[in-house]
């Protein structure tokens, strides 16, 4: 099986630009019909890499490749707050739990719905706000 993350850098060299909003993969309609197959042949693999490719440019960690990312904040000694975002079957949900001297003490729902992009740039947004 080739190497996606080779694939994708192949195709971003030759000025296709791949996208996804988590479930599905969008392809330019210039690419070449064989070279758009390669990609479907692999689009769960294609697909996680651009999620984790883009949760890391935003600072998350990458918890299972295409699944689950997580950001942490601490804002004073003894407390901070974690941001995840989880794919579930068809739907992406974002959520952070607040731990005060290692133990958990809230959790608050932020987003639940089918896009990625939607579900990363809410939690970015929350944690934005939370260092403000």
């Amino acid at each position: 099986m080739p190497d996606v993350a080779d694939i994708i850098q192949q195709y971003t060299h030759m000025g296709y630009v791949l996208k996804t909003d988590g479930f599905r993969l969008g392809v330019p309609k210039q690419m070449p019909r064989e070279q758009a197959e390669l990609l479907f042949q692999h689009k769960r693999e294609v697909i996680a890499h651009l999620c984790d490719r883009q949760a890391k440019q935003a600072g998350f960690v990458i918890g299972v490749p295409g699944e689950i990312y997580f950001a942490t904040v601490r804002r004073a000694i003894g407390y901070e707050m974690t941001v995840y975002m989880e794919r579930q079957e068809t739907t992406w949900q974002v959520w952070r739990e607040t731990y005060t001297k290692g133990k958990p003490t809230a959790t608050k729902d932020i987003y639940k719905g089918t896009s990625f992009t939607t579900a990363l740039q809410k939690a970015i947004r929350y944690i934005q706000a939370v260092r403000r």
